[in-house]
């Protein structure tokens, strides 16, 4: 910031922002990075501020450090990288101990592919998040292989399959099969390219000769010459594509139109696929994926893939076809290059909010703050969250969005009253089901202005793709049974999930055990969460967590609330701990106040966690006896009820591979996140059949196109992406949006 600059922060209609970015998740963060580091390309953005509706940032990248110590592993959820604007609860307890020992958790993503992720290899470049070099120390920021794709299939169940679909020696070269058959009737309906000169490389022209060949030599070595084909297939740059685009600023819309799409023929092979590939006339992105294996497949085999095939496929679905063509295209190409983050990929989060400290106060640290977990929040705050100016507001939830005549747009946030944001452009970060949420809808909102060709075309792209739910689940345990080398995936077709990954501590004393699972499976997993009223509440807690011998309490007192039987608990419980700790006066507080109990709740929720369950149980016995009120007790003890069902149900799958000598008591923690709950509504998003992606891509970056108000609204991250399903996809979102401010600014 400018000194002297004007510092109201909500901006007026007169001195609005000059962009107002909603959505703390990477989209909204990565975003709100490229403005303020490259300053001079967005001249005209005086002032920026990023608001998040909860009290955390990251989104849906979410690390759960487990720490290891010589008695325990305890997982500590009062201090973590998308907490670092809030209240320490914990200034002890920080996942990124570099002396401790822990198990990382990773509810979100969990692998990426910075080799061919362009936008994402350079940006953790300038995170240093790197690979180690040569006889480096280890580090947190470290990249680290990860498993490729891989998928097993059970010992007894088996599909009869015939001739060369029986040849395959895995599932994930029966898919290979299916995409190749797919590639022989494929027909390529392009009038830029002639003959087999139709790729961007030479490498993937000599390939797809090869493989389209009648020739019986090559049909014999088919695997490899699509591998070849697969691994030299080409992206086009969003950099370059930005700096193409911004040449054609002053030409004719259609001229740039015509000229746009040339120059995503010459540079991207999968925009071809996209667009050209079609079948009987019919193209491929007006097909659903399963239909398309069908096409090429037995009936088994396309149920073989569908039900055992590790990875999320997503064939279940059955999404557009031209776009998952492409999905697994490269993924194949990516799968040997797959890594993972050594302090987990919240390190993202954490590495990128002090890269922003250091843009926003203008001064270049020479190491990053290594003191106390403590004294990083405070310098976190002091810059981004100052109250004098901040650069990021938490727990501010978008509600409306209203098009003034002056060509501003006008925000509207909800927290404890309204507060309205002025703004020149509105940057919605969002995944789809917020944005189907406000208030008054997008499409909604351009009627009341009378743009309804606007609101048509904004209507059918937000209805363009499917929401899609993962579960994610883990399981701590001691005396793990599998050795060093357990591969991914290992006995996954044999329990109800889609992927597992196993780890375990440095003295292999301990273990953890992850589950990834989409439907249907999902719902077996997600009856251990019916604890609350009903699935998809509007503020439903999506996930939660136990410790053995722990009762663990909401993050928030209100969420007693929305506890069937249960309202009230919180009353008993903040009672409680203000009769055993009223040796101090910040416990001098109305127990029947929720905004008074709300200001103390994590330091109730510590001492609470800090004690037995033996001591728990015999304090709420004597205040039972004392009092007569249950509400509390009942809770706890369906709580346990629920806790004991996935307890069971874990130590019975582990003796269901013989290992007969497994103990209940063996099991030390377990946890759930179901991301297709409130408020994100999906894990991931794709693109339906009959929808042509990069339409609703160009119109989505910047929209309305008329009216004083062309061009101010922007919608991006990964639903609306050219790569669902990634962080890529997140970032390449974002350099569409920014290419289209950069052309109005």
């Amino acid at each position: 910031m400018e000194d002297g600059e004007n510092t109201d922060i909500m901006g007026t209609e007169d001195n609005p922002l000059g962009v107002a970015i909603v959505g703390g998740g990477i989209a909204g963060l990565y975003c709100l990075y490229r403005l303020l580091k490259d300053k001079e390309q967005f001249r005209e953005i005086r002032k920026i501020r990023l608001f998040e509706s909860s009290d955390h940032l990251g989104g849906r990248i979410e690390t759960w450090s487990l720490k290891r110590d010589s008695s325990e592993i305890g997982y500590a959820p009062t201090w973590d990288p998308r907490h670092l604007l809030g209240e320490l609860k914990d200034p002890d307890t920080s996942p990124y101990d570099e002396t401790a020992e822990y198990l990382r958790a990773e509810f979100g993503p969990m692998r990426i592919e910075p080799r061919d992720q362009t936008l994402l290899r350079e940006f953790l470049n300038e995170l240093g998040i790197t690979e180690p070099g040569p006889g480096a120390s280890e580090s947190l920021n470290d990249l680290v292989p990860f498993f490729p794709y891989t998928s097993q299939e059970p010992e007894s169940a088996k599909f009869i399959l015939k001739e060369e679909e029986a040849e395959q020696k895995n599932i994930m070269d029966l898919l290979l099969l299916g995409i190749r058959r797919i590639l022989e009737i494929v027909e390529v309906k392009d009038t830029h390219h002639q003959g087999n000169e139709l790729w961007c490389q030479p490498k993937a022209n000599k390939a797809w000769k090869n493989l389209v060949s009648q020739k019986s030599f090559y049909k014999h070595y088919w695997k490899g010459e699509l591998l070849d084909w697969i691994n030299h297939l080409e992206d086009y740059d969003p950099r370059l594509f930005s700096e193409f685009y911004q040449t054609l600023k002053e030409a004719d819309e259609k001229i740039k139109e015509k000229e746009l799409r040339k120059w995503l023929e010459q540079n991207s092979d999968y925009y071809k696929i996209r667009i050209y590939f079609e079948i009987d006339g019919h193209p491929l992105w007006d097909m659903g994926f399963w239909n398309l294996m069908s096409d090429v497949l037995s009936h088994y085999a396309v149920v073989k893939i569908r039900d055992w095939g590790s990875y999320y496929h997503f064939l279940h679905e059955n999404l557009n076809a031209g776009e998952w063509l492409v999905f697994w295209l490269k993924a194949f190409k990516g799968t040997h290059s797959l890594r993972g983050i050594q302090g987990g990929m919240s390190r993202i989060i954490y590495t990128l909010l002090f890269k922003l400290c250091e843009l926003q106060t203008q001064t270049k640290r020479n190491k990053p703050i290594d003191e106390s977990a403590l004294a990083q929040q405070k310098y976190l705050n002091q810059c981004l969250a100052r109250k004098e100016d901040p650069l990021i507001e938490v727990q501010r939830t978008l509600t409306s969005i209203e098009l003034m005549d002056s060509g501003i747009v006008k925000l509207t946030f909800n927290q404890g009253g309204d507060t309205h944001v002025f703004a020149r452009h509105a940057i919605l970060a969002l995944p789809k089901l917020p944005l189907d949420k406000l208030a008054t809808p997008l499409p909604q909102v351009l009627r009341n202005c009378d743009l309804n060709d606007d609101a048509q075309k904004c209507e059918s792209a937000l209805a363009s793709v499917k929401c899609l739910s993962l579960l994610k689940c883990f399981f701590i345990l001691e005396h793990p049974w599998w050795h060093e080398d357990r591969e991914l995936n290992a006995a996954a077709a044999d329990i109800p999930t889609r992927e597992i990954t196993y780890s375990r501590s440095k003295d292999k004393t301990r273990g953890m055990i992850m589950i990834y699972t989409d439907h249907p499976a999902i719902t077996f997993w997600s009856d251990y969460l019916r604890e609350f009223k009903q699935a998809a509440e509007p503020d439903q807690v999506y996930y939660t967590t136990w410790w053995r011998d722990k009762f663990v309490l909401p993050p928030k007192p209100e969420q007693f609330d929305r506890i069937k039987d249960w309202k009230g608990a919180w009353k008993e419980l903040a009672q409680l701990w203000k009769d055993n700790n009223s040796d101090t006066p910040n416990h001098e507080i109305d127990p029947d106040d929720l905004n008074a109990v709300a200001r103390v709740w994590n330091s109730i929720q510590k001492w609470w966690t800090s004690m037995s369950t033996r001591e728990q149980t015999d304090l709420l016995r004597k205040y039972y006896e004392d009092t007569k009120r249950t509400a509390a007790k009942n809770y706890l003890q369906h709580k346990k009820i629920q806790q004991e069902r996935l307890w069971n149900r874990f130590v019975q799958f582990a003796r269901d591979y013989e290992h007969h000598d497994f103990l209940a008591d063996h099991l030390l923690a377990c946890g759930i996140h179901d991301w297709g709950k409130a408020p994100f509504g999906a894990a991931a998003h794709g693109w339906l059949p009959g929808e042509k992606s990069r339409d609703h891509i160009e119109y989505l970056a910047a929209f309305p196109e008329n009216g004083q108000w062309k061009g101010k609204i922007h919608v991006c991250g990964e639903a609306f992406s050219d790569y669902q399903g990634f962080i890529e996809g997140s970032l390449r979102s974002v350099e569409e949006a920014l290419c289209k401010i950069r052309e109005s600014s």
